[in-house]
């Protein structure tokens, strides 16, 4: 008789299913609810401006903060269910309504404004964000329409958005839609971000030009607005230069020989360098920094002296000297962490040293040399890390681990060039083919910190040698 073979099947004592379109279909369920005007479901009723809206209160309450705070409390409304909405627009509210049961929401020029604040009120920051980026990409728009938009917040964020990204909008159609009032005004803002003044004039004649016959009655007054910077006072090289609240100050360096103890200061409203208190001693190819809002320089060619200037009271004191001993060299500086730190060239005495600050102390302590012997580098910061920026040998340095690591190398070679460093990029320009005579260098060099690349950008209209540079923004410090 043959044997009967039982397979034994091991039973699953629990198993997990899940209907992956269930949450739709729930949420379709819902809306459809809604939109049907099921009353005997819709447990709440929104009046706006004499229309009533039936919802239910669990999607307000998901979807809002506002209302699930109203929702949860003992208020009139939560006990009649019903709830009067004044000061707002009623389209705004039927589109958020809309947005609460299937998260989208449609956004056009002429409703914007009203979703904009809407969402504000009621706390739903998605679409608040949507709204501000909508008006970023349509801010010219906004303002060719010739109405000012009711609201002064939105007014504003559209205004700060174009004199922020100026440059970007000069070939932009909709900028000459911009009736004269509102051209003008861009025009002469001293907060509005151009690479040049050569910009501003372009963009001026492309708006004249768009309706010459009307237009040009408004050409002088636009023209007066156009200013070129003025040249310094003294001529020199081998300065150092930084921004600090809009100002731009230019110190020390060489002027036929003579070392320089002078410095300038340019004036971002009357676009006019002057002079300003010297300083205690003469430097050129020095550090500079600037940190809980003094000025700071340090050392450079045959000193080791530290200074700190304040802008507040126009004076110089004198802060305690850099360690280099026997030589002192080509020297830059930056902030990290409340830090000033400092490269310094050291010669035939061997690689470049680096030496730490907290002015909170006044002393100064050595840190990690780079490990490489240079006379021509740059230093700017970013975040923990400092990068040492010199053709042939670009190194980052992060100052929690006190190790010098290499980096992508300048793609031209360059010497006595500047950088400075703006939002997350690293830009190198100017300089010359070799250190004494050589040819000059109008590419712009850019390298992004966050990709590692190297990347070349548009040239400079004019030669930049031995000088300095800095960025100025509207929060320059």
């Amino acid at each position: 008789m043959a044997a009967k073979i039982i397979n034994k099947v091991e039973i699953v004592a629990e198993e997990n299913c899940k209907n992956m379109a269930y949450e739709g279909s729930f949420l379709d369920g819902l809306n459809k609810m809604r939109v049907d005007q099921k009353l005997q479901y819709c447990d709440f009723t929104l009046e706006v401006d004499g229309d009533i809206v039936k919802v239910h209160k669990v999607a307000l309450a998901i979807g809002s903060p506002y209302f699930a705070k109203m929702l949860e409390t003992d208020m009139e409304e939560k006990r009649t269910g019903t709830v009067k909405l004044e000061e707002v627009d009623v389209r705004a509210v039927k589109a958020l309504i809309h947005y609460m049961y299937n998260g989208t929401i449609t956004l056009t020029k002429d409703d914007v404004e009203a979703l904009l604040f809407a969402p504000d009120r009621f706390q739903i920051e998605w679409v608040k964000l949507q709204c501000e980026e909508f008006v970023k990409r349509n801010c010219l728009r906004i303002l060719s329409s010739g109405d000012t938009p009711a609201s002064k917040s939105l007014y504003d964020s559209v205004r700060k958005y174009i004199l922020d990204h100026f440059d970007d909008l000069i070939e932009v159609e909709d900028l000459l839609l911009l009736p004269f009032d509102e051209i003008e005004k861009f025009i002469k803002d001293d907060l509005l971000t151009v690479k040049s003044e050569d910009d501003v004039y372009k963009a001026m004649l492309n708006w004249i030009k768009h309706d010459v016959n009307n237009r040009k009655i408004h050409l002088p007054e636009l023209m007066s607005h156009i200013t070129s910077t003025s040249n310094m006072k003294a001529a020199r090289v081998c300065n150092s230069a930084i921004s600090l609240n809009r100002a731009v100050y230019s110190m020390g360096g060489n002027n036929n020989g003579k070392e320089l103890r002078t410095l300038e200061c340019f004036n971002p409203v009357t676009k006019m360098w002057n002079y300003i208190a010297p300083m205690n001693n003469s430097h050129q190819d020095c550090g500079i920094c600037n940190y809980d809002g003094f000025i700071y320089v340090v050392g450079g060619s045959n000193t080791s002296t530290v200074e700190k200037y304040s802008p507040a009271i126009n004076s110089w004191q004198v802060c305690a000297n850099i360690h280099t001993e026997r030589y002192s060299g080509h020297t830059r500086s930056a902030v990290v962490k409340n830090n000033i730190y400092s490269i310094v060239d050291m010669g035939s005495h061997g690689p470049n040293a680096c030496f730490r600050l907290d002015p909170r102390e006044g002393w100064w302590y050595n840190v990690n040399e780079v490990g490489e012997s240079s006379d021509d580098f740059e230093l700017v910061c970013y975040d923990h890390s400092l990068f040492h920026i010199a053709y042939g040998c670009c190194k980052r340095l992060d100052v929690r681990m006190n190790q010098w690591e290499s980096m992508p190398f300048l793609r031209f070679e360059r010497y006595r060039f500047s950088a400075v460093i703006a939002a997350d990029n690293i830009y190198v320009l100017g300089g010359k083919t070799s250190v004494s005579a050589g040819q000059s260098v109008t590419s712009v060099e850019r390298f992004n910190i966050r990709t590692n690349v190297w990347a070349t950008i548009e040239s400079m209209e004019i030669n930049h040698y031995r000088g300095g540079a800095a960025v100025v923004t509207s929060s320059s410090g």
